[in-house]
């Protein structure tokens, strides 16, 4: 199905994890990874298979973090052009 081609490279991604080398675009792509786990844990419960775990509160973590980190640009980008004014 389509939804395994949303899921990107999970075991690079981790290892950037571990090696403290995340950058808000792998942070993006593990959020993204991780939003389509439920949709595939329904299709496994519709063929009576053993679900896989969603890390739901990863994913809202990861969430939060890129929100923060897009809040905190657009301020710090208000913050250059108020010096010009």
């Amino acid at each position: 199905t389509s939804l395994l081609f949303e899921i990107y490279d999970l075991e690079r991604l981790t290892g950037k994890v571990a090696c403290g080398t995340l950058n808000a675009r792998d942070v993006l792509q593990l959020k993204n990874s991780l939003k389509v786990l439920p949709s595939i844990n329904e299709i496994l419960k519709k063929l009576d298979l053993e679900e896989i775990e969603t890390f739901r509160d990863l994913y809202i973590l990861l969430d939060r973090i890129l929100i923060l980190k897009s809040l905190h640009k657009h301020h710090l980008y208000n913050e250059r052009l108020n010096r010009f004014y």
